[in-house]
């Protein structure tokens, strides 16, 4: 992009006699300008490469620009490659880019730049299923909002949007109506400063849709606190039941602590090659020759070594055809040998491997439930988490933290 030289001119014929700023600070301001009125239009077209090439033609001119507005600027382009990061799913970056402007700008005159950097790193938190850390950034991002009035822009009708969400899972009507009602405001307002766009922008706000659902939730509040009377005997039950939850759930703590210290002193002794499990046979006799059993055995003890069951979508056909035996003989042996099915098999071997991990590896430990997971070869974490608890006798959840404890 190239400011031509009939700019200077004008630059130089309009600027007071005896100004001392130059001529082509002032070009390169006007430059910059343009470059990031470019890049957020091409933010809002979704053309997120072309955002991102104007994003580096930004840093080029910064790179010699001595002005005054350069740490304005600076925080400008931040702010603008946390959109497109965001909008090109690169959450961790995000997180990253919103805590280095916390961190430096947090002194900043403009509580604009603090919000949209707040925001983003509480939509990225959601994004990467840490709601409780995300919801706790959106909360803070709704207080400097309305405390600082800031601008009505598209983009930031997101915390509001999300906000609902989240009191919509939590079943808390009251937060429902207040968010439902940012949310009319905020479209109300947007209709009337976007009004000379597209129609389309137009037809994208739901104000009668969340007008009505507005009404829906206050009837049904009226209703709510109609049958608090009647629900008051009820809550003696209630008590109890509370009680004889707390009961129960202090109890099965209990249970899982001693289950983690059995685990705890045993785990020790387990290393994540074929001594994961025991190829003892206490049941009987196969059909299948002795050397066909020990060839099978072998491969299997092989494929333990070299930690293969920690691919994902393994299955016993393509294990069996791997092993260049048949699925029926693998199974057998599995079987008679290690005394489980083909699936348990797998999922004790993953499980196993990934408590070692843990234990050893406290990074390993601050990930999600659902990484964890995948880290050992699970597609997901519920099935995991079965997996996990049908070996151990505890969740994964309480290992964690016992683990967490002992490390603290």
């Amino acid at each position: 992009m190239i400011i031509s030289d009939s700019i200077n001119a004008q630059i130089e014929s309009t600027s007071r006699k005896g100004n001392n700023y130059s001529t082509e600070n002032i070009r390169k301001e006007l430059l910059i300008q343009s470059i990031v009125s470019f890049i957020v239009c091409h933010i809002n077209l979704n053309n997120l490469d072309e955002a991102n090439k104007y994003y580096e033609e930004g840093i080029s001119v910064m790179l010699n620009y001595t002005g005054r507005e350069k740490r304005d600027f600076e925080v400008i382009l931040l702010e603008c490659l946390n959109e497109i990061n965001f909008y090109s799913e690169r959450y961790p970056e995000v997180i990253a880019i919103s805590d280095s402007i916390i961190s430096n700008y947090s002194d900043s005159q403009n509580s604009s730049v603090i919000f949209d950097a707040i925001l983003f790193k509480g939509l990225s938190l959601l994004e990467l299923d840490e709601a409780s850390n995300g919801y706790g950034q959106l909360l803070i991002a709704d207080s400097i909002f309305v405390k600082n009035n800031l601008k009505i822009l598209p983009y930031r009708r997101l915390l509001y949007s999300s906000l609902l969400n989240y009191y919509e899972n939590e079943k808390d009507i009251s937060a429902q109506i207040k968010y439902l009602n940012r949310l009319i405001s905020w479209d109300s307002i947007s209709k009337q400063n976007y009004r000379y766009f597209e129609s389309d922008m137009n037809n994208n706000f739901e104000t009668p849709k969340l007008l009505a659902e507005k009404e829906r939730l206050i009837r049904s509040l009226e209703e709510k606190n109609s049958r608090a009377n009647v629900g008051f005997y009820g809550f003696f039950g209630a008590l109890l039941i509370t009680v004889s939850l707390l009961g129960y759930y202090i109890n099965r703590q209990r249970i899982y602590k001693k289950r983690y210290e059995t685990l705890a002193a045993n785990i020790s002794s387990q290393t994540n090659t074929g001594s994961i499990l025991t190829l003892d046979n206490k049941n009987g006799r196969s059909e299948i020759s002795v050397e066909v059993v020990d060839e099978i055995l072998e491969h299997l003890n092989r494929f333990e070594l070299k930690l293969q069951f920690l691919s994902q979508g393994i299955n016993l056909h393509d294990l069996a055809k791997s092993f260049k035996t048949n699925p029926n003989y693998l199974s057998r042996v599995i079987n008679l040998k290690m005394e489980k099915n083909f699936t348990q098999y797998i999922n004790d071997l993953r499980i196993v491997f990934i408590m070692n991990a843990l234990k050893q590896d406290n990074k390993l430990r601050k990930y999600s439930i659902k990484a964890i997971a995948n880290e050992c070869g699970f597609s997901g974490s519920d099935a995991f988490t079965r997996a996990f608890y049908k070996l151990n006798g505890i969740y994964p959840s309480f290992y964690l933290k016992q683990l967490n404890k002992e490390a603290s």
